[in-house]
């Protein structure tokens, strides 16, 4: 049987989340007819029982994302005892029945490539029947060492480009709220890159205010890079973008440094820390394996899986 779970029910499902995901359980609701309002904020979960025990979990978040799909599955999960069985199918197709009778726009979920997983989730999003599939975020990962030789090397840059007194780093709450929501028109940012799609009261992912920080360029936006706190000791920067005009000329370095600095002498035991790069962003990705991808645990490339419901 599979059913939407309450706050309630969801926890008997805990031992199939991550230890990121876990909190969202105790925030879930009963999905309903999809409004915008609040959009980022909602989270839904989707249980299976088999043999009477709690044997898979679906954890979906609806979005405003600018794109298709405005629901994602942020994790799917079955019971080890019970893999193999087909629980996984099923629970994937529940899913899209359930979002075609209540007019979701689509579903989408990411993976990575290369890894054990990706076979499966392949399988789990078919092209026959509607899967679209594109290249993810390319993301890397770093440990606190790191971290550490990274920010050394970046120093001596980051020292000349302040020395010329042009440009300056705020932090993000330092600047107005309301600057902030217009801060993707005024400077066509690309989607991927809207601070507007930032929660700031999402409760999988807090954004860490004392690390976000916007680039002032003459006292003018000129980029930014915004971080999130994820479970109890992941820092991820989930936006880090520039204008054009300095893409690739290593202006976007100093947001990075700042961030390592505050990643490194936070108060929130952050032990790893990630950042993803846009497939298309050939300038960022180019910089990464120049500067970056000797400092780094290790990368991997993650693909998009969505499929588009056609509602009447």
């Amino acid at each position: 049987m599979i059913e939407w779970l309450s706050t309630e029910q969801a926890g008997a499902f805990t031992q199939l989340a991550t230890t990121a995901v876990g909190p969202i359980l105790r925030r879930v609701s009963t999905p309903s007819v999809i409004t915008t309002k609040d959009a980022a904020q909602l989270y839904f979960a989707a249980g299976i029982h088999f043999a009477g025990m709690p044997a898979g979990l679906a954890i979906l978040r609806q979005t405003n994302e600018p794109v298709t799909a405005n629901i994602s599955i942020i994790s799917l999960v079955v019971a080890e005892p019970c893999r193999g069985l087909g629980l996984a199918t099923e629970l994937m197709r529940w899913l899209q029945d359930q979002g075609r009778s209540m007019g979701w726009h689509g579903l989408s979920v990411s993976y990575p490539l290369e890894h054990s997983c990706t076979e499966a989730m392949r399988k789990l999003t078919p092209a026959h029947t509607g899967w679209e599939h594109q290249l993810g975020l390319r993301l890397f990962h770093f440990d606190r060492d790191g971290a550490d030789q990274l920010a050394q090397r970046l120093r001596p840059a980051v020292q000349h480009v302040s020395r010329s007194g042009r440009f300056a780093l705020i932090p993000w709450e330092a600047f107005p709220e309301q600057r902030r929501q217009s801060l993707s028109s005024d400077l066509s940012a690309p989607a991927w890159a809207s601070p507007e799609l930032v929660a700031e009261n999402d409760p999988m992912q807090l954004i860490d205010p004392s690390i976000s920080t916007i680039l002032l360029d003459r006292n003018q936006p000129a980029g930014w890079l915004i971080a999130h706190q994820v479970g109890a000791t992941l820092f991820r920067v989930s936006q880090w973008w520039v204008i054009d005009p300095m893409q690739g000329s290593g202006i976007a370095l100093s947001l990075l440094h700042q961030a390592l600095c505050g990643f490194l002498t936070s108060n929130k035991n952050y032990k790893t820390g990630t950042f993803g790069m846009d497939p298309n962003n050939t300038l960022a990705i180019q910089l990464c394996q120049r500067k970056i991808s000797r400092y780094i645990l290790g990368s991997n490339q993650q693909c998009r899986a969505q499929i588009a419901f056609k509602n009447p």
